[in-house]
């Protein structure tokens, strides 16, 4: 019989796999409550054997289905009924394992990451081979979803402005959003998080509204900026008229969502006739290159808990065609560390590494001000392909 080849990555999957079995095997009593709903419990429903329980899903912000389970609002009731309440929350889990506590005994609580563990199971751990582990990914189901941390969680934004890129946003993502801002414009910025860009949009001379689900870091933005206005909204819809601004824009925030078509559209119906809009998305032309299934390269490219989103210039041109704008430029950027070239060579978290090295190596002052020459000079003007990022430049006919 010819042996299968196993990665180091599938064997790190599968020890993981087989830590959290064991402590699913010690959970005592029937009645069995997963604190979380996302990417992580996702893969435990998948992955571990659960015969024995009576299973019930509950969040605090997600609602909806997971692996055919009902995700339920958490509440008291639900913790109590629970003869084991498991936390299967990676980002949260300290903080709802001190809520739990003042519900139920220490006993009946079930922490599937220890406190001080640094690696959630992600399914992008392992390399292209991960169907033979595990079918979550299926083919089907995948554009359905949409998996990032719950932004809304309370001290995110502090966290988030932590931690968030700052180099080659200022050296080179933000001169390709300046170049369409002019003074007096009044401008929407989706996802707009801590105000990394609004604030320079500001500076710019525009008028500008930052929208976030996240009140938690818009309310970090208000302490840096209190003259920019900002929206909390709660999905697609935005609470703001029809035609009401000059230009939209989003910063690492589309790339988060497989329904971006949704948000794109909602961008289109409050810009003004002949307003432009403008994102950052990866490039699928360019991640085709890890492989024919695009529901397996998407997980790649996503360092957010799951999924990204990319697009090929088929799609974009569909899209435009449907919607009736115009796709006026498309550059490639960040060709060091958002390429497909090292997948393959290296594992998905080697290259998280490779890009957090690369993120602080822009830190030096002369080395940043190479790149960023690199970046605007050679790289913007070449193929659309040559990055696995772009941004994106559409105008309302």
């Amino acid at each position: 019989m010819k042996k299968m080849r196993i990665t180091v990555d599938e064997i790190d999957a599968i020890k993981k796999i087989a830590k959290v079995q064991n402590k699913i095997d010690s959970i005592k009593g029937k009645n069995v409550l997963f604190y979380g709903g996302g990417q992580h419990t996702d893969y435990i429903l998948n992955c571990c054997v659960l015969d024995n329980y009576v299973i019930r899903v509950c969040d605090s912000f997600k609602t909806g289905t997971l692996y055919s389970y009902e995700i339920e609002k958490a509440s008291k009731e639900l913790i109590l009924w629970a003869d084991t309440v498991v936390i299967s929350n990676f980002y949260e889990r300290e903080q709802i394992y001190e809520e739990l506590k003042k519900i139920i005994p220490d006993e009946k609580i079930l922490l599937l990451y220890s406190h001080d563990e640094q690696e959630p199971i992600y399914i992008y751990e392992v390399e292209m081979d991960a169907e033979k582990l595990t079918d979550l990914c299926k083919e089907d189901e995948w554009g359905k979803q949409n998996r990032y941390i719950p932004w809304q969680a309370k001290g995110m934004g502090e966290r988030y402005e932590s931690v968030v890129e700052k180099y080659f946003f200022d050296e080179v993502t933000k001169q390709y959003y300046l170049k369409w801002i002019h003074q007096g414009d009044k401008v929407l910025d989706i996802g707009a998080g801590t105000g990394r860009l609004s604030i320079e949009l500001q500076k710019a001379g525009a008028y500008v509204t930052a929208v976030d689900t996240s009140e938690d870091m818009l309310n970090v933005l208000k302490e840096k900026n209190s003259d920019i206005n900002t929206v909390v909204v709660d999905g697609v819809q935005l609470p703001l008229p029809d035609a009401s601004f000059d230009k939209v824009v989003s910063c690492d925030a589309m790339v988060h969502f497989l329904n971006w078509r949704e948000f794109l559209k909602e961008h289109i119906r409050v810009v003004k006739k002949g307003g432009v809009i403008v994102y950052n998305m990866f490039n699928d032309d360019h991640l085709k290159y890890i492989s024919d299934k695009k529901y397996i390269r998407t997980s790649y490219i996503s360092d957010c808990g799951g999924y990204g989103a990319s697009v090929s210039r088929k799609e974009l041109e569909a899209v435009c065609r449907e919607l009736d704008i115009e796709l006026v430029e498309m550059i490639p950027y960040g060709a060091f560390s958002q390429t497909a070239f090292s997948y393959g060579i290296l594992s998905h978290q080697e290259m998280l590494k490779l890009q957090r090295w690369y993120s602080e190596f822009c830190g030096q002052e002369k080395l940043r001000y190479l790149i960023g020459r690199f970046e605007r000079e050679i790289v913007s003007n070449c193929d659309e392909t040559f990055a696995a990022l772009n941004i994106l430049v559409f105008r309302k006919k």
